[in-house]
């Protein structure tokens, strides 16, 4: 998120260099995604499926810690407490 933002304010990148940078980031991506599922192809479903639950168990607490909404899903049950719209107020 930063770099495109360091490109244009510091190094002055037009529209096309701003397009160039982003193939060039996304490029990674496509290319490993390509291999990792032909890969996981060859492996049976269930265990894909285990592996990936719990990848997602272990990394979840750091994924919390490290998000800027991480307090948001302690303060959303009390954020309607205060309306007025208790018990007894129709």
């Amino acid at each position: 998120m930063a770099v495109p933002l360091v490109a244009v304010v510091v190094l002055g990148t037009d529209a096309r260099g701003l397009g160039v940078l982003r193939a060039v980031e996304q490029a990674p991506v496509l290319l490993l995604s390509l291999f990792a599922g032909a890969w996981v192809d060859r492996l049976r479903a269930r265990d894909v499926m285990v592996l990936a639950a719990a990848v997602a168990l272990a990394l979840s607490p750091l994924f919390m810690a490290l998000s800027p909404l991480a307090g948001l899903g302690r303060r959303l049950p009390s954020a309607g407490s205060g309306t007025g719209r208790g018990k007894g107020r129709g």
